[in-house]
């Protein structure tokens, strides 16, 4: 994470600056609709999604930003993701790629098993993976999307999260479950055993897979950790009465970030726990 950036529901967008240890808001109104996607690629472009549908870009060498939403469709922009190939959003509840040379969106080929979408993946391994509103995941292969291990039993509710990291494939679901997909047998096996912590049982937004603990962020505004078969219940701020997360995320270094519903940003710095509030309160 070479720059912190955070959007919010005001439909603000803001950098963080590490000398100053301030925000700054970036230079731009967007559409007066609440942020919903922030994405940076490997050229350091940033890429803004929002609720009212549009999807607008900063390049690296440009200090001006562009509408790029061309022939998305209109509706709420509700992932932004990419690859060594391709840039993708999730909207209209279909995965769309960037065709750079015609300046236009192409939805990427669907059919009646694979869609609508709820979430989508890039990953620096140049796969494209895609979870359904029925509860399976999908990879992208071969010009077709290929379900991915056996369908997860009794689960008919939408994959809101997917992350694929050091060989390892999770989703996050509706249900407030994590299962873990294991290439040998095929099969998606949930984390958490009967009698062990659980989750809160509402639906996962965020993931962050650091060494062999996975961290997870739900509906509810919790922060858990999957360590040794079971889940824990992470405290993700000095005094956490009444705070409430908002999304979940981590950088190069091994640090966790955590937004609220209060504005606020809290960094926690796994080596130590050692707990830093980032910000006072930002605009919205």
């Amino acid at each position: 994470l070479g720059q912190l950036y955070v959007g919010t529901d005001r439909g603000f967008a803001y950098s963080f600056d590490s000398k100053t240890n301030k925000w700054n808001k970036l230079k731009h109104e967007f559409d007066n609709s609440s942020i919903f996607a922030l994405y940076s690629d490997d050229q350091n472009n940033l890429y803004v999604g929002t609720q009212g549908g549009h999807l607008y870009l900063k390049s690296n060498k440009s200090n001006t930003w562009q509408d790029i939403t061309f022939n998305l469709g209109g509706k709420s922009v509700w992932s932004i993701t990419g690859n060594k190939n391709n840039l993708y959003v999730l909207s209209n509840d279909l995965v769309h790629y960037y065709d750079k040379n015609k300046s236009q969106w192409r939805t990427y080929p669907t059919n009646k098993d694979a869609v609508p979408f709820s979430s989508v993946l890039g990953d620096s391994d140049n796969n494209l993976y895609a979870g359904s509103i029925d509860g399976k995941t999908w990879k992208f292969q071969s010009a077709k999307w290929v379900e991915v291990g056996k369908s997860i039993s009794n689960l008919n509710s939408p994959i809101w999260s997917i992350l694929h990291k050091n060989n390892k494939l999770f989703v996050g679901a509706e249900n407030g479950e994590v299962y873990q997909y294991n290439s040998q047998d095929n099969i998606w096996h949930q984390l958490g055993k009967s009698g062990l912590a659980k989750l809160d049982g509402s639906r996962v937004w965020n993931m962050v897979l650091e060494g062999n603990n996975l961290y997870v962020h739900t509906d509810a505004g919790k922060i858990f950790k999957y360590q040794s078969g079971k889940w824990q219940n992470m405290n993700y701020a000095p005094h956490e009465s009444g705070v409430t997360a908002w999304s979940l995320n981590s950088d190069s270094n091994g640090n966790l970030y955590v937004g609220t519903r209060d504005g606020v940003i809290y960094r926690i710095q796994l080596k130590s726990l050692n707990i830093s509030e980032l910000t006072t309160k930002t605009e919205g």
